[in-house]
């Protein structure tokens, strides 16, 4: 009997304390990743001589831009869950949203930079000095 009055009672402190803890660690993990390929993408830039090395830097700003657009795809689904326990005071709903807004705008800088480096590529293989990083 006790056991279900403590599945039926609503969420406790220590429990999210914990799932703030997870989504804490889970962010830092992806930020280290982040700045891990973010990293490599800077490295490819600099030794950039060849048209196959933009078209590469672009693939890897591609999917860049995939995966900034998968991370909105998560938050916006999450804050769906959190918007059907309205009981909740604090609105983690907004963080979810703002946080998928900003994944939508880096998917798109993203996308941006992929577009020039084919551009740059493409100048390349015409013989035309591309103009950029």
């Amino acid at each position: 009997m006790k056991l279900r009055m403590l599945r039926r009672s609503p969420t406790t402190l220590a429990d999210r304390l914990a799932l703030a803890g997870c989504v804490v660690f889970a962010m830092m993990i992806v930020q280290a990743c982040s700045t891990f390929r973010e990293a490599q993408i800077d490295r490819m830039i600099a030794n950039a001589k060849s048209p196959a090395d933009h078209e590469a830097i672009a693939a890897a700003y591609q999917q860049e831009a995939e995966r900034n657009k998968e991370e909105a795809a998560a938050h916006l689904k999450i804050a769906q869950s959190y918007d059907q326990r309205p009981r909740w005071k604090f609105d983690y709903s907004k963080i979810c949203r703002d946080m998928a807004e900003r994944y939508v705008g880096l998917a798109k800088e993203d996308a941006d930079l992929a577009e020039e480096h084919r551009r740059m590529a493409e100048k390349m293989q015409a013989g035309a000095e591309p103009a950029g990083p």
